[in-house]
């Protein structure tokens, strides 16, 4: 059975722009959250990132874009920051939660370190997973055990060893964006706007959201990057709406 919780965010920005009898929202409309990564799920990356790349996890980072595609040379994503850290490109951008897709598989291949006792080996099984004829393999390894890029790297070592050409712009053409998730606002306008008549600095909105959480067929436990995102930052008052 599913476990559905009910959310209410306060929205107070931008308020002033809107008239007493109106709101920015419609029955049928939708609100997108964009989660970001926990310091946790952060850490745990990197430490399974080559030691040379841990060492920059906290300095200034100038992304620099290819002149004619404005994209970081490598990669199809063309909205990287341009001045980051590591830790904040990880923890605000990339999505380090997310299921590695074949091709990804494929493309982390080369950077395992011949130079390991199993980097020939782990380089073969990355490239047959990635192949149409391991799709099987492919659904049972990541699909049905739910594992993240943090796992693939632990599993394949050689990707962490000294010996890896894992670089900073590997990282930036092969990990994917956050993307923002989208959600049916649960709340009536109507209620909202009698509610507004009485405060003009602020109205509710409520989302009914599934949260994402369970354990894999070999006991892995495993969670939804936005669901587990809402939790800890209504917590904390932190929910960013766009």
């Amino acid at each position: 059975e599913q476990d559905t919780r009910h959310i209410q965010i306060q929205v107070d920005c931008l308020v002033d722009r809107w008239s007493s009898e109106s709101l920015p929202y419609r029955a049928g409309d939708v609100v997108s959250i964009l989660p970001y990564n926990s310091a946790d799920e952060v850490n745990a990356f990197l430490a399974v990132l080559p030691k040379k790349l841990q060492a920059l996890a906290d300095c200034e980072l100038e992304v620099v874009f290819d002149d004619e595609s404005q994209q970081v040379p490598g990669t199809g994503y063309p909205n990287w920051p341009t001045l980051c850290s590591l830790r904040g490109w990880l923890t605000y951008c990339a999505d380090i939660h997310g299921l590695p897709e074949r091709e990804d598989l494929r493309g982390l291949a080369p950077y395992s370190s011949l130079t390991h006792a199993r980097g020939s080996d782990q380089c073969e099984k990355l490239m047959e997973l990635s192949e149409t004829k391991g799709a099987a393999l492919y659904a049972d390894y990541i699909l049905r055990e739910k594992r993240s890029w943090a796992d693939v790297f632990y599993d394949f070592d050689s990707l962490q060893d000294a010996g890896s050409q894992l670089t900073l712009e590997a990282l930036f053409s092969l990990l994917p964006p956050i993307r923002p998730r989208e959600f049916s606002i649960a709340s009536s306008p109507t209620n909202d706007r009698l509610a507004k008549r009485n405060n003009d600095t602020a109205f509710n909105l409520e989302l009914c959201v599934a949260v994402v959480e369970g354990t894999t067929r070999l006991g892995r436990s495993f969670h939804g990057l936005c669901s587990h995102y809402l939790r800890n930052a209504l917590q904390e008052s932190s929910v960013c709406l766009w």
